[in-house]
């Protein structure tokens, strides 16, 4: 059956006035054994003198004196922020009067330079024009007629009428073979024949060129890609990903450096096909039992739920589901392990366990039984003294049924026991569970464990 609780304030609070009842004096004492925080605090609650000082420093605080402290620092910042906002916006405005200015004279400049500029473009058209109609009417149109068909080139007799235009001196009075075109010829001599080569945009006296060769030329099928019949490179899987379903036991996998891991039911587990960068990356959601190479210059590294479980090789457990408050890494053998959470990091050496409750800082156990971390690897269910509340939840993911309610904090069970595929043998684990104050605490209703 279910007991009530009252806050722990209130506890404290009776405890100190020496008006907590027996019951109260025993929740009490069972909260300050759950953790070595839960002793400290309940420590300091007892020292009379701590809290004599505490309250003789309260006493000497003086209300209206921080009060009106308060509103004078509050007067300064404000005085501040304004300030600083003042000469911002006028920094600002100096920024854009200073843009204007410069737009001003940049239009300035640009309305005294363009008559300049208009009356050197007709000076120059002026000077163009009358060398293009010397050209139309001196120059002669020859066509000569080469050995091979494809070959044609123009000759004219006129010299050109701009220094400009000497660059192309030598392109015309060269044969414009076929073979010996080439794009940057063309391009050069785009603007000058405009000028000089009245016959330029004439498609009768132009060269064939290669765009003209492949239009002329009728297309003809080939082939069609297929797929190929046998793949020679193979398909790469990047990374994989295995979800152990439950009820299930994934037995000494190998990981790509020849590292084992075992995963308990409801497992997943996520690696690539070969490690790279200077660790040995995994990311486990569930419950792991790891068996890492050695590798001093290349570390292997555990993600799970947010923490970092990193070793030079060993034997260690990790257990870490989401639905479960409280993450566990167990170091086995080998190597120390080295966790971190958040902000805080501790050592973990072999035959120790931490504890990470999110938000708090990592605790570390000693005298852990590896048989019972290990249990599971064996199909096993090993509970010495354990929490039933965990202990139910692993029996309801072995045997993937719901579980609902939840039990004092106190209650222990112990069993041990082979992990059974059927409802029989849960049913059996049941009635074989021992409990700390010997009440049957857990039942199967309607395909559902159910803590009572």
């Amino acid at each position: 059956m279910s007991e009530t609780h009252k806050p722990i304030s209130t506890l404290v609070v009776n405890y100190l006035l020496g008006t907590a009842t027996p019951t109260e004096i025993t929740q009490l004492e069972k909260w300050a054994s759950l953790s070595a925080e839960n002793r400290n605090l309940l420590h300091r609650f007892n020292n009379h003198r701590l809290l004599r000082s505490r309250l003789q420093q309260l006493d000497e605080i003086d209300l209206q004196e921080r009060v009106n402290d308060f509103h004078r620092r509050l007067r300064e910042h404000k005085t501040k922020t304004s300030l600083a906002t003042k000469l911002w916006q006028n920094k600002h405005i100096a920024k854009l009067w200073r843009y204007k200015y410069e737009a001003a004279a940049a239009i300035l400049c640009l309305i005294l330079v363009a008559p300049y500029l208009y009356k050197l473009a007709l000076t120059r058209d002026a000077a163009i024009t009358p060398s293009v109609a010397t050209t139309l009417t001196k120059s002669k149109k020859q066509t000569v007629h080469h050995p091979h068909p494809e070959t044609t080139f123009v000759k004219h007799h006129h010299q050109p009428a701009s220094p400009r235009l000497n660059k192309s001196k030598s392109v015309k009075k060269t044969p414009l073979l076929t073979n010996q075109i080439k794009k940057t010829t063309d391009v050069q001599s785009t603007g000058a024949a405009s000028r000089t080569n009245p016959w330029a945009n004439d498609p009768e006296t132009q060269p064939p060129t290669s765009a003209t060769k492949q239009s002329q030329i009728p297309m003809e099928f080939a082939a069609k890609n297929k797929p190929m019949a046998n793949n020679i490179i193979g398909p790469r899987q990047a990374e994989h990903l295995l979800q152990n379903e439950d009820k299930s036991l994934l037995k000494d996998h190998p990981l790509p450096d020849q590292s084992l891991i075992t995963l308990n039911a409801a497992s997943t587990l996520k690696y690539p096909n070969i490690f790279k960068g200077n660790k040995r990356r995994i990311e486990l959601n569930g419950e792991g039992y790891i068996e890492a190479k050695q590798a001093d210059a290349f570390p292997f590294l555990v993600v799970a739920n947010t923490v970092h479980i990193e070793t030079a090789g060993g034997t260690f457990n990790v257990r870490a589901y989401e639905d479960e408050a409280q993450t566990q890494i167990t170091a086995l053998t080998g190597n120390n392990l080295v966790v971190a959470a958040g902000p805080y990091q501790a050592t973990v050496q072999p035959g120790q366990m931490a504890v990470i409750t999110k938000g708090s800082p990592i605790e570390v156990y000693n005298n852990i039984d590896p048989n019972a971390i290990s249990a599971y690897t064996r199909l096993e269910f090993q509970f010495n003294n354990a929490e039933l509340n965990r202990a139910a939840a692993e029996i309801a993911r072995w045997y993937d049924v719901p579980l609902d309610g939840t039990a004092p904090s106190h209650i222990r069970i112990s069993f041990t026991g082979t992990r059974g595929l059927h409802l029989e043998d849960l049913k059996n684990l049941i009635n074989n569970l021992t409990t700390s104050d010997n009440k049957p605490h857990l039942k199967l209703a309607d395909g559902r464990l159910v803590i009572e």
